[in-house]
């Protein structure tokens, strides 16, 4: 299911029952999780929600069984729950496991089955997924064959430009179209590096027009490039430039949450160019289903050339793996930087 639909749903108040959310576009998926609390009367919020961490499929399941009181729905909001993580990290889970190892997790997949086959008429179940799921596993599949998986991934670029522009407008403001595209080129990626940016600038021109000046002035449009910068120095052994190029961006008020965002975006090309290469895809083909410019194709190429798959999906897991200890109050955004940071110097 897209996202548009479940949003769609939710506000016609049409949704009961377990659904899993995963992607990494994470400011949509919590929009949508907070729009949830409309459906429950003021006052009886505290009565009538629980929000879950880590828990057990069995636990989800005991708090959505119970009666909402003094309305029609309950809210179970189950973050990252363990059958969840299991299933990113365990190899095991697979369909090809062991039969030794299936018969050990039967009471955690009967219990999932419950979620998805109890009459749950006035519950509704989120399964929060922070990131991405791995889609082989048997527990998405559980999900996904009764169309109760959604997915958040990060928009496309037409799309983000048109968030931004609807976003100033909701807020009482005006952008022009050239605006809301140099803010989405310049920073890019998620709607959660976008977004800071996007308040300063609404900020200084309140109700007045944004416009492709006011980017230019109040958005740094060479992150994006520095951050790549840093990133091909790192990986050319070139630690001193790279430092450098951090400590500008840091000095000029940039800040690390944004600059984590951008090296797990170019992470992700990363990955993804390198597993193309491997399957025998041309270069050109690449840049073409890309849309890459020559001179970023050929870096890209270069960089890939020294790193193997199994690292660059690692360093993308551990960019994902950050972004969420950080929203999760666990780290913070500064450290996070500095152990990604630390993690491709020692390429």
């Amino acid at each position: 299911m897209k996202y548009s639909e479940f949003e769609k749903q939710l506000n016609e108040d049409k949704l009961y029952g377990a659904y899993l959310l995963y992607g990494e576009e994470e400011y949509l998926k919590q929009e949508c999780v907070e729009m949830l609390d409309s459906l429950l009367p003021e006052g009886y919020e505290f009565l009538n929600k629980t929000v879950l961490e880590g828990a057990e499929a069995a636990d989800i399941y005991d708090a959505a069984v119970v009666a909402p009181f003094m309305c029609e729905k309950r809210i179970v909001i189950a973050k990252d729950p363990l059958f969840i993580k299991a299933s990113q990290n365990d190899e095991d889970e697979t369909d090809d496991a062991p039969a030794g190892n299936k018969k050990a997790d039967k009471p955690q997949d009967d219990t999932v089955t419950k979620l998805l086959t109890t009459d749950f008429s006035t519950s509704i179940i989120i399964i929060y997924v922070r990131g991405t799921v791995d889609k082989r596993k048997k527990v998405f599949k559980q999900f996904d064959a009764v169309s109760r998986t959604v997915e958040f991934p990060l928009l496309y670029p037409d799309e983000l430009i048109r968030w931004i522009t609807n976003k100033v407008q909701k807020e009482g403001g005006k952008i022009t179209y050239p605006a809301s595209k140099m803010l989405a080129e310049s920073v890019g990626g998620s709607i959660t590096a976008v977004l800071p940016e996007l308040q300063k600038l609404m900020a200084y021109k309140k109700s007045e027009l944004i416009d492709v000046p006011d980017v230019e002035s109040f958005v740094s449009s060479n992150v994006e490039a520095s951050v790549f910068s840093m990133i091909d120095s790192l990986f050319s052994d070139d630690k001193r430039k790279a430092y450098e190029l951090l400590q500008d961006m840091l000095l000029s008020n940039e800040q690390p949450i944004m600059i984590l965002n951008l090296i797990s975006r170019q992470l992700r090309l990363l990955t993804y160019v390198k597993s193309l290469l491997n399957q025998g895809v041309s270069r050109a083909e690449i840049q073409r289903q890309l849309e890459l410019k020559s001179f970023a194709a050929n870096k890209l190429f270069d960089i890939c050339s020294g790193l193997q798959q199994q690292w660059l999906s690692r360093a993308y897991a551990k960019s994902i793996e950050t972004d969420y200890l950080i929203k999760s109050g666990k780290i913070a955004e500064r450290q996070g930087l500095d152990e990604m940071i630390a993690l491709l110097a020692s390429k």
